[in-house]
């Protein structure tokens, strides 16, 4: 017979299952924050809030030729 999930197993799952979705969504939040950054300040390092530029989307815009 199967045994019934205590409170403590499902508390222990909960918090594993958040310790793996941080752990997957924050390499992916510090991606797209680079993205917003200068080459310059991406080589720099860390910065959580960066000064904000899409001169990078602009230019890859302008390179692949779509929406001409």
């Amino acid at each position: 017979m199967a045994r019934a999930v205590t409170t403590q197993h499902k508390t222990i799952a909960t918090v594993a299952a958040w310790v793996v979705a941080l752990l997957i969504f924050f390499p992916i939040l510090y991606t797209i924050i680079t993205s917003f950054k200068s080459e310059q300040e991406a080589i720099q390092g860390f910065a959580l809030i960066p000064s904000g530029t899409t001169e990078s989307y602009s230019e890859v815009q302008a390179q692949s030729g779509s929406f001409k």
